[in-house]
């Protein structure tokens, strides 16, 4: 196969339409079958944590482009997982049985824990919040559980394109019409919504200097190396002030992070409040 045809087809599996995917996927596989294309014996090394476009991926990666590329680089086992949804499992795992690829299908969401408010768990910088996964779905499931998950994760995203667009107005985001096309089944998370506050930035500033400026004016500049992240002590212009203690609750500079030991302290009496509530759920979605 000539490699413009195949750079072709390559595109092609990061297409929105899902049968457009399977044709690239099957043209790209028979080649291979008939040596046109070169592939490696499976080897000891694994990918199992690949997100995909249907929550995120920076390359716009699809459950099939990922399979593929997982197989060319010769990977003994390769596992996608996306915040929130199942939606790219079935593709995946029929990619990985066309193409001869071990494959494994997970989920990914976050959690705020009431009881550990104060300490850092396992995602830095943000206390209380926990990252939760659920590994090795055999198939795409329907429940009432994922839907109320991906109905959360829309209203949060929703509620932060309201916050933002009063942050960063003149430059502000329609979540129907910016945000959901993005990724194929509108599940948009905040990596999507920096995307399109960027394109619609340059919209809004096409010349760079000046949308270099006001991303300085409404951001700051960035910090030195050694500083904080994502700690700024100068604003520039009549930009609305940052969240603080007194808007937005405590804001820790560093929250102690999360030991066995504290964690099993903290649990006990959120343990027994949750028995006496008969069985009152103990998380809140983040």
């Amino acid at each position: 196969m000539a490699m413009i045809a195949r750079e072709r087809l390559e595109r092609q599996l990061d297409d929105f339409d899902r049968s457009r995917r399977s044709e690239a996927l099957t043209r790209l596989w028979r080649a291979a079958e008939l040596g046109e294309i070169a592939l490696p014996e499976p080897g000891v090394e694994v990918n199992l944590h690949a997100h995909t476009f249907f929550s995120y991926n920076a390359y716009g990666y699809s459950p099939s482009k990922f399979a593929w590329l997982a197989r060319k680089a010769g990977l003994a086992a390769a596992g996608i997982v996306d915040f929130d949804v199942l939606d790219g499992v079935d593709e995946f795992l029929e990619a990985g049985r066309l193409i001869g690829l071990r494959t494994c299908g997970s989920l990914e969401s976050r959690a705020f824990v009431p009881e550990f408010a104060t300490l850092e768990i396992n995602s830095p910088g943000e206390p209380g919040v926990a990252y939760n996964m659920g590994v090795g779905f055999p198939r795409a499931a329907s429940h009432p559980f994922l839907a109320e998950m991906r109905a959360a994760a829309e209203k949060r995203t929703r509620e932060m394109i309201e916050r933002v667009n009063a942050y960063l107005d003149p430059v502000r985001l329609d979540f129907d019409r910016d945000v959901a096309p993005l990724t194929p089944s509108g599940n948009a998370t905040e990596r999507h919504l920096c995307e399109a506050y960027e394109r619609k930035a340059i919209e809004a500033f096409p010349e760079p200097a000046r949308r270099a400026g006001f991303w300085t004016e409404r951001l700051g500049a960035a910090p030195a190396e050694s500083a904080v992240a994502c700690s700024y002590s100068k604003r520039i212009g009549d930009a609305p002030p940052l969240p603080t203690a007194d808007t937005h609750g405590p804001v820790l500079e560093k929250a102690p992070v999360l030991d066995k030991a504290t964690a099993k302290a903290a649990a006990k009496p959120a343990a027994k409040k949750a028995a006496k509530k008969g069985g009152k759920k103990a998380l809140q979605r983040a």
